[in-house]
């Protein structure tokens, strides 16, 4: 698994400005797959970070989920997704029993899971206008149906956090030299 790809990918989860990225990843076998997810959680563990595969959508290819357990609690206990993911059935909402629901839906439901938003550390109100089928007012890295100054400002903030993850990789570092310690 390319050190370059993640960092690119997963930056502002890297540096610590977001609970969580997502992204596909082709694969050989998929022993090869979890043995390189194995290393890189040795990697980045002592930084708070933990990487794992969500499903397998087609043949040799991953979702790979990468993310901070702190700051993914932080958002689970926020108002308005606590209130999103209750009424999406999920009961219980500590990471492990949440992250094992959106596998299952992943792995065994025709439609594809939009509350992943709320793991992803979107708005609430984004995420609940992306599921209405809402017209959004702007969109970047997802579409925003609520506070559009916030978003440009954050999706600027995760612009940087790449842009420094790739000068850093390029200056030769390591993703665990570059991933944050919180």
């Amino acid at each position: 698994m390319p050190e370059r790809m993640i960092a690119e990918l997963c930056s502002a989860t890297l540096k610590g400005v977001k609970c969580a990225n997502l992204f596909n990843c082709a694969y050989n076998t998929k022993e090869q797959l979890s043995s390189e997810i194995l290393e890189m959680n040795q990697k980045l563990s002592s930084k708070g970070i933990h990487m794992m595969i969500l499903s397998y959508p087609c043949k040799g290819r991953a979702l790979i989920y990468i993310f901070r357990p702190v700051l993914l609690q932080q958002q689970f206990n926020d108002n308005g997704t606590k209130s999103l993911m209750h009424k999406l059935g999920y009961c219980d909402l500590r990471i492990g029993s949440c992250l094992n629901a959106l596998r299952y839906k992943l792995q065994n439901d025709t439609e594809f899971p939009h509350e992943i938003g709320c793991f992803l550390g979107y708005p609430c109100e984004d995420v609940i206008g992306f599921m209405n089928h809402e017209t959004c007012s702007y969109y970047g890295m997802w579409k925003v149906y609520g506070n559009v100054d916030k978003a440009k400002k954050t999706f600027a903030l995760y612009d940087a956090c790449t842009k420094l993850c790739l000068d850093q990789m390029d200056a030769g570092m390591h993703l665990e030299e570059i991933a944050a310690s919180l």
